[in-house]
């Protein structure tokens, strides 16, 4: 019996040490996932353009001053980056290491930033964080539509505010109503290839609406554990058993990319969902 028992300890604390070392692994190991977006709209000149997309770190860090996760986009060569909200977290701010991150990005290829819920809970933060991003060559996409050249062609790349600017909570409703403003108070360029930067990818029925080629979104977090079979257990605004979460989507003539984000919090371990950072190629 006291073997038995020395036995069932013994294989207990095996299974537990190599649990814990398989969290510490899915919660560190940044995953690259490369995706490639068709379209007969995509103007020539931007056939094989590579965007790297970013979302969700709420202020983590991989390596001293990021180092793992800029090495990663720079062996990338993108010809631009998309963040797409939630750089800052309300409950470990972190400013300054989150826009040292964001300047060391900017040397790598133009960036294009949205903000996302938290940086509108933490309203003072972002203004200063938002003054020193542009500062550093970001560019900030409030509302706002940016023009794109290569080659004699151009793009559209639009952004919008996330809808806690507003006041919308988790309310759908509410959400729904502010990002049609949102949407609404965009300039659009006729007939030229449209990508939306938009931080909540539950909304895609109204980017589908609204005519967009391609929306880049984050905020659910990869829907935090994968379970064999689902899309995550659970993802802000969507709740239990979420459906956008990760990869490519189709509604209509719009497509959306969803990252899985890179933000690792203790206590909320991610499991079967590693940090991302997705690089999407453009294609005729």
């Amino acid at each position: 019996m006291a073997k038995a028992k020395s036995y069932l300890l013994q294989v207990g604390t095996v299974g537990a040490a190599a649990g814990f070392l398989y969290l510490g692994f899915e919660n560190t190991a940044l995953q690259t996932t490369r995706l490639r977006v068709q379209s007969s709209r995509l103007p020539v000149g931007f056939d094989g353009f590579r965007i790297a997309h970013l979302s969700d770190t709420h202020s983590s860090s991989f390596g001293k001053n990021n180092r793992r996760l800029l090495r990663k986009v720079q062996r990338l060569h993108p010809d631009c980056i998309a963040y797409t909200g939630d750089l800052l977290d309300s409950y470990h701010p972190a400013v300054d290491r989150s826009l040292h991150l964001m300047e060391e990005l900017s040397s790598l290829a133009p960036v294009f930033y949205i903000p996302g819920n938290h940086e509108a809970r933490m309203p003072r933060a972002y203004v200063r964080a938002r003054s020193r991003m542009i500062a550093c060559g970001v560019t900030v996409l409030e509302n706002e539509t940016a023009l794109l050249e290569r080659e004699g062609d151009k793009i559209a790349i639009s952004g919008t505010l996330d809808p806690r600017f507003s006041g919308a909570g988790f309310s759908h409703r509410k959400s729904a109503a502010a990002m049609r403003r949102s949407l609404s108070a965009l300039s659009r360029v006729p007939r030229c290839y449209s990508i939306l930067l938009s931080h909540r990818p539950e909304l895609l029925p109204l980017y589908a609406q609204a005519g967009f080629d391609l929306v880049l979104s984050g905020h659910a977090h990869g829907g935090q554990v994968r379970l064999y079979g689902t899309d995550g257990l659970f993802a802000p605004n969507q709740g239990l058993l979420p459906h956008y979460t990760s990869g490519l989507y189709r509604e209509g003539g719009t497509a959306m990319v969803v990252s899985r984000g890179l933000c690792v919090r203790p206590g909320l371990p991610r499991v079967h969902n590693r940090p991302e950072i997705i690089e999407i190629t453009l294609c005729r």
